[in-house]
């Protein structure tokens, strides 16, 4: 193996741009530290320490830590470096250079993208449009929004995020369409398709969560449009 160890090297030597990344949490949070290896929950979370990609992590992870391999040595030294010097430890040795949040999941004690610029070159944030548009969905009721009122500011929100040159500027839009309703996005939907859709969505209730097919089209067709007007990447989350 000794021919790819000039690989090697070069490739270990390489920074990263993490384009897929989630905001931090304080030490204190209530976010439980196994999920930060697994989404999983419920029942499923009791098999996380079992599968190959839990052992991985948390092997490499002692060794960063100097500390023996289990979920509560780690958790231990972790509130012993404090979160700062933890966070410097790990960005430092993923070699991380630009890091691209995505802040649309609610975390408690959630720290804000502008924190995270103290260990990394280049922040920014990723804006997932359908947490834009639940936002504005959940300051009304059933009976206030039409198709036309919410695009008109879902339309004012998605493109005042661009103009922002502050602590969160905005790098990429991002959808989570296939997730909530499948890839094969219908490029035809009507407005009256998409009505019909925000009405099923309103009916649901609170929280608001947008997950009809027709309405997670209609916006997502239309973000792209406002995200080409700025010169600005989509990402879609496929998995």
């Amino acid at each position: 193996m000794e021919r790819f160890e000039e690989l090697k090297k070069a490739v270990e030597g390489v920074e990263i741009v993490d384009a897929h990344a989630h905001n931090l949490v304080a030490i204190d949070s209530t976010f439980p530290f196994i999920n930060c290896f697994s989404e999983a929950d419920g029942d499923a979370l009791s098999h996380v320490p079992h599968t190959m990609n839990f052992k991985r992590s948390l092997k490499e992870i002692a060794g960063l830590y100097g500390s023996n391999i289990s979920l509560h040595a780690i958790q231990e030294s972790r509130q012993r470096f404090g979160l700062e010097s933890s966070t410097a430890l790990c960005f430092k040795a993923a070699k991380i250079s630009v890091l691209l949040i995505d802040d649309g999941i609610e975390f408690d004690k959630k720290l804000d993208i502008k924190w995270h610029r103290s260990f990394v070159p280049t922040v920014g944030r990723i804006l997932r449009v359908e947490r834009v548009a639940e936002k504005i969905l959940e300051k009304g009721s059933n009976g206030t929004w039409t198709l036309g009122s919410f695009m008109e500011i879902f339309t004012e929100e998605l493109k005042s995020y661009p103009l922002i040159i502050l602590a969160n500027t905005v790098f990429a839009f991002k959808s989570i369409v296939a997730y909530r309703s499948g890839l094969a996005i219908n490029t035809e939907v009507t407005e009256k398709e998409a009505e019909e859709g925000l009405n099923d969505v309103l009916c649901a209730g609170h929280p608001i969560r947008i997950s009809n097919k027709n309405f997670i089209d209609y916006i997502f067709l239309h973000a792209l449009k406002v995200a080409q007007s700025y010169d600005l990447p989509m990402q879609i989350h496929t998995g």
